[in-house]
């Protein structure tokens, strides 16, 4: 039996019953218009705490009743009734997502304007500040107009509260983030993670992880890695893989910034296209608590090379080659390599279109294949548990030094880096994230230098290299660099940063030509060349 009204609200029936209370049916007679009616009952509630359970239940709702979406279930009222605490609730009409996936996988056009919805309210939720904590398929409302309605904004953090079900697990582990399995304090990040559960689960039919035993399951969510979607439901579009699994990113600093960018990924991948972020929007807004505050150091910039004048410029697509790939179609190989598959995921669907893309998670394999088979250019992720970037690349110099080289790794690491850089290991680096087009135009850079290398001229050079050496002076060595894998086969090439190191070299080798960087930051270029020309006619100068 229920009782016949809580508060002014006329009971009509029992929807639903919980470890809190009851949610009733129940009909409001001063606006005429029927709610849900969530009550906590607080005989249900142990002796201590109870009190603070109920402000705490309170404040949550006062945060809901805040929030004015489309498709977040309106809370209408907070009250309390001879024991009984309760929330009124808009009363929609329609079905759990958990019942609609108990049939299987959707389809993607099923699926998108659902997915949509829901990042579309939890983005406008975690702009006032609201976490949802329990976003799962069973808090999904679906109408019969196909919208989106998410259900108990605010109350989850009650729900979970230790006050109640003591004793009991509450809930599963399968849509909670690592970090709320942890106890450690949420933002939007957390919601970001069971949503991409939720997605996981309406592309493939299942969830990204699943055990035997609770203890199995929860160590499963914080160790191991989610296998992609294509591999739990191979009909789905391999593009999709990449924006889910960073949403599912163990760490919340991975995933996407907020649910707009996730939305946008999603959206890009369903039309078969790579979401581009800029900087500023990967930034988690002030109000969620930095995880840790880094110094970012400063570095000396890394020019551009202009190849004109040294070979010409390769469009790295053309089909009007001649030599090595000269058949139509023609694509430069690059090799991508990442520990972590998503990442793969997102560079392989970023250029498919450009290159013949090669991925591979193992740096060993990568040294393997490049040993192998030819590669223009090899791009690495720095942080890798075996092998890390800068020693893969340095390694890949040794077995494939026709292959350009590219790091990718974020500004912390960049210190460490830069005499890998200096010493020719990496041609370039790319900073993480990475804006889309600025990497496709860095690989495109790099292609046109290993075709540029791989079809010019061989020049008729002697056994071994030359005594005499080309002298290049350049103060940040991308000149020197360049020219060292140009020429290095058949000539030396030596460096020399300023007019000390000019000096040091005439005196210990034997320079046949010095190219300088006279519009550079040299401030003793032009006194430089006056002098070479009167002291050494012999050597051929050359001013860029």
């Amino acid at each position: 039996m229920h009782p016949e009204t809580i508060g002014k609200y006329r009971i009509e029936s029992e929807l639903g019953r919980g470890g809190m209370g009851v949610v009733y049916r129940a009909f409001d007679p001063l606006i005429e218009r029927h709610v849900a009616l969530k009550t906590v009952l607080r005989s249900q509630l142990p002796a201590t705490g109870a009190d603070e359970f109920l402000r705490r239940f309170k404040r949550e709702a006062q945060a809901a009743g805040r929030l004015m979406h489309p498709n977040i279930v309106g809370v209408y009222e907070y009250g309390e009734d001879a024991g009984t605490a309760f929330i009124a609730m808009e009363l929609v009409s329609g079905q759990g997502l958990d019942v609609l996936l108990s049939e299987g996988a959707m389809t993607p056009q099923q699926a998108r304007p659902l997915i949509a919805q829901m990042l579309d309210a939890l983005h406008y939720a975690h702009g006032l500040g609201v976490i949802h904590r329990d976003i799962k398929p069973a808090n999904l409302i679906i109408t019969a107009e196909g919208r989106v309605k998410i259900s108990d904004f605010g109350i989850a953090l009650i729900a979970n509260s230790d006050l109640t079900q003591v004793g009991n697990v509450l809930g599963t582990p399968s849509y909670m983030s690592p970090e709320q399995l942890r106890g450690q304090s949420l933002d939007a990040r957390s919601d970001i993670y069971s949503a991409a559960v939720v997605v996981y689960q309406m592309l493939t039919g299942v969830k990204p992880f699943s055990a035997d035993t609770m203890a199995s399951l929860i160590y499963a969510v914080l160790h191991d890695r989610p296998a992609a979607p294509t591999t739990a439901h191979p009909g789905i579009d391999a593009i999709l893989d990449a924006p889910i699994l960073r949403g599912l990113d163990a760490e919340r600093m991975n995933r996407y910034a907020n649910a707009a960018l996730f939305a946008r990924a999603m959206d890009a991948a369903f039309d078969g296209r790579v979401a581009e972020e800029k900087a500023e929007e990967t930034t988690v807004r002030a109000a969620i608590p930095a995880e840790r505050t880094m110094a970012t150091p400063s570095f000396p910039k890394l020019r551009k090379i202009d190849l004109t004048g040294v070979t010409q410029r390769i469009d790295v697509t053309t089909a009007n080659r001649t030599g090595p790939g000269a058949a139509a179609g023609f694509r430069p190989r690059v090799l991508f390599v990442d520990d972590e598959e998503r990442i793969l995921s997102s560079l392989r669907a970023l250029f498919r279109q450009d290159v013949e893309v090669h991925t591979t998670t193992d740096a060993h394999e990568a040294l393997k294949m490049l040993a192998e088979s030819r590669f223009h250019v090899i791009v690495s992720d720095q942080r890798m548990p075996i092998m890390n970037g800068t020693e893969l690349l340095s390694r890949a110099l040794a077995v494939a030094p026709s292959t350009v080289r590219i790091l990718l790794t974020g500004y912390s690491d960049l210190a460490a880096l830069i005499g890998s850089v200096n010493e020719g290991e990496v041609y370039r680096f790319a900073s993480k994230p990475w804006n889309g087009q600025e990497l496709r135009d860095l690989v495109a850079e790099a292609a046109a230098v290993a075709l540029a290398l791989e079809e010019a001229p061989v020049i008729a050079a002697p056994e071994k290299k030359t005594e005499e050496a080309v002298l290049i002076v350049d103060e940040d060595r991308e000149v020197f660099l360049a020219a060292r894998d140009l020429l290095g086969s058949a000539y030396r090439v030596l460096h020399a940063p300023d007019l000390a190191g000019v000096l040091q070299n005439l005196r210990d080798e034997k320079i046949a030509v010095l190219v300088s960087d006279i519009e550079g930051k040299q401030s003793g270029s032009r006194t430089l060349f006056k002098m070479l020309k009167q002291e050494h006619p012999e050597i051929l100068t050359i001013a860029m």
